[in-house]
């Protein structure tokens, strides 16, 4: 188990999922990218990619966020979401999509959804973080608002060239964090962006 680092929920624990196909995101890591992001506004919109127990998205909620969509291609990481959820009572804000990330992703193509903070883990070694990135830049206009923040989870094996300033689509990288072998990519939508 896991613990929420602050907010409503602050200090309540998290299930996670048995076996290995899963790893939540630390509590020193979720704490330093929250402090980085600062204050979440109230009712933002978040949506928690590759989610796993939903540690990411579930810290957005207890920090005032409005409403959450958790993906995750893993049933038995669904089901632990969904009881933490329940625990937690959380239900009414927050929706559970299992379906691989690719799948959601096409689903979203031509979706509007006003997304606010969008946070994402994929598996390492993957592919899925390039997957996420081309999306985002082909059509992070249409699912997120002007000055959305986007936070990805990689290792840092994977991060490859990605660095501050880099741009994809309308996202620029305002910040590269290392925890460790973990690596943190903070985009933000920006109107100057093509």
């Amino acid at each position: 188990m896991i613990r929420i680092v602050a907010g409503e929920l602050g200090g309540r624990r998290l299930r996670t999922p048995a076996g290995l196909s899963t790893r939540p995101t630390s509590e020193r890591v979720r704490e330093s990218l929250f402090n980085i992001l600062g204050p979440i506004p109230d009712g933002a919109i978040v949506w928690d990619l590759c989610a796993g127990s939903g540690a990411l998205g579930i810290e957005a909620l207890s920090r005032g966020a409005g409403q959450a969509l958790f993906v995750d291609q893993d049933a038995s990481a669904c089901r632990v979401l969904r009881r933490n959820l329940q625990d937690l009572g959380l239900v009414d804000r927050s929706k559970v999509i299992e379906a691989p990330l690719g799948r959601f992703l096409a689903s979203q193509q031509r979706t509007s959804s006003g997304v606010d903070l969008l946070l994402a883990d994929p598996p390492y070694a993957s592919g899925e973080l390039a997957r996420l990135l081309d999306f985002l830049a082909q059509h992070g206009a249409a699912c997120l608002r002007m000055g959305a923040q986007v936070v990805i989870e990689t290792d840092v094996r994977q991060k490859g060239e990605l660095a501050i300033g880099a741009r994809r689509g309308p996202l620029l990288c305002t910040d590269v964090r290392r925890y460790g072998d973990t690596v943190l990519l903070f985009w933000q939508r920006s109107a100057d962006c093509a």
